[in-house]
């Protein structure tokens, strides 16, 4: 009985990976998407207020 849960346990382990992967890759992408909108936000303001901007 104990060899039977010790070989099951393993697919919870592999849901709690693949929970934390899932996690990452969302809040990676939720961290791109917040940096291209506030860096749209720095260009809008500085346009507006006829600030120069330098890319690069």
């Amino acid at each position: 009985m104990l060899h039977r849960i010790l070989a099951r346990s393993r697919y919870l382990m592999l849901i709690a990976v693949l929970g934390c992967f899932a996690a990452s890759v969302t809040l990676l992408i939720y961290g791109a998407l917040e940096t291209v909108v506030t860096i749209g936000h720095i260009l809008r303001e500085a346009r507006k207020n006829k600030i120069p901007v330098k890319l690069g």
